[in-house]
């Protein structure tokens, strides 16, 4: 058995959940090789990370550090050991340069808004996408989109979601009945998740004399939009925004707080930020994507002929005049939707098999 390198940020949630599925045999052998810098690094566990480029480095551009660090592993470690990069448009690049066999796990926006991309940008993701042994997405739009870059492309891809962790499906601590309703966005701040439209949406809705609470997650956010979103919830005292990046148990801590959790990207694959929530019995209200409908998710999507903002204002009214009985069945419903679609054996299972296919 070969070693397993992860070229990804220790500490991205998503990563997260593939060591979570890892098969048994690779238990302390697998190690983390990232750029450096940009927030938490620290690996979850024992394991090891290593970020082998200079300090002067990390005020480089970040496409040119993935770059730097392919070129690192061909160079300097001339191994054949495989890796598998976490997204396509940063360690892919890197995975690709390095001239070692790779997975590559696709995020949602890197493929599916690839035509608003440059053409430099495009060569480099479908070079990327070719030069992989196989490449992984959590949902047949996105399989679809990367088939429609390449056909041949269709023979590589395997589509399947992480699921849960066990963890999540522990007892839920019971909220109180009297507590107001708190809407939780579980997805980083950055434009792509419109978080402050979401703020507006919420703004409009107090406005309108209802009560409640909005939890905002920090995540690896984007640095000048993070700025623009504490201004706008400064002073606002219905409005909270989580720092850190959570453990899963802090993670469980904070969905048992909240009735409702939202996830309205621009466009997105199947998260397991949202699987996460339904499996805390959490109600999604969702942007209906097709990545979203196609799995005939329990949840409730806002309207498509309306105005972004509008439809979130609507959700929120809508969600906050749920009777208790209402919302009670619908939290049911979630996480009896979670508990049964997703197995987490199988799911290892065939994260094993695509390591087998490597050689690992």
């Amino acid at each position: 058995m070969r070693d397993l390198t992860f070229l990804a940020n220790p500490a991205s949630p998503h990563v997260r959940e593939w060591l979570r599925i890892l098969p048994d045999r690779f238990e302390g052998g697998v190690r983390f090789v990232h750029i450096g810098g940009d927030g938490p690094v620290a690996p979850p566990g024992d394991r090891t990370a290593q970020a082998p480029l200079p300090k002067a480095a990390r005020r480089l551009p970040k496409a040119l550090r993935y770059a730097l660090l392919g070129l690192w592993l061909r160079a300097l470690e001339r191994s054949n050991d495989p890796v598998h990069a976490h997204n396509a448009s940063g360690y892919g690049l890197s995975a690709f340069l390095s001239g070692r066999p790779y997975i590559v796990t696709t995020y949602g926006s890197e493929i599916l808004q690839a035509h608003n991309r440059s053409l430099f940008y495009k060569a480099m993701i479908r070079a990327v996408l070719r030069g992989a042994d196989r490449i992984t997405a959590t949902s047949p739009q996105m399989a679809r989109a990367i088939a429609e870059m390449d056909a041949e492309l269709s023979t590589k891809i395997e589509t399947f979601s992480l699921g849960v962790s066990a963890a999540f499906l522990l007892p839920v601590a019971r909220r109180l009945d009297d507590a107001p309703r708190t809407w939780f966005v579980n997805r980083r701040i950055t434009p792509h998740y419109r978080t402050l439209d979401v703020l507006a949406a919420f703004a409009a809705f107090k406005d309108l004399g209802y009560e409640g609470r909005l939890v905002l997650l920090k995540g690896d956010a984007d640095p000048a939009y993070l700025d623009s979103v504490r201004r706008e919830a400064d002073g606002r005292p219905d409005v909270e925004i989580i720092e850190d990046f959570l453990s899963p148990d802090r993670m469980r801590e904070a969905l048992d707080r909240v009735d409702f959790c939202l996830s309205t990207p621009i466009s997105d694959q199947l998260s397991s930020a949202i699987l996460e929530g339904m499996a805390r019995e959490c109600v999604s209200v969702l942007s209906p994507l097709e990545a979203y409908t196609a799995l005939d998710l329990p949840a409730i999507y806002l309207s498509a002929s309306d105005p972004f903002r509008d439809a979130l204002t609507t959700a929120f009214r809508k969600t906050a005049e749920m009777t208790p009985e209402a919302l009670s069945e619908a939290r049911r419903k979630a996480r009896n939707f979670v508990e049964a679609r997703f197995p987490e054996d199988a799911i290892r299972k065939r994260y094993d098999g695509l390591l087998l296919d490597l050689g690992a």
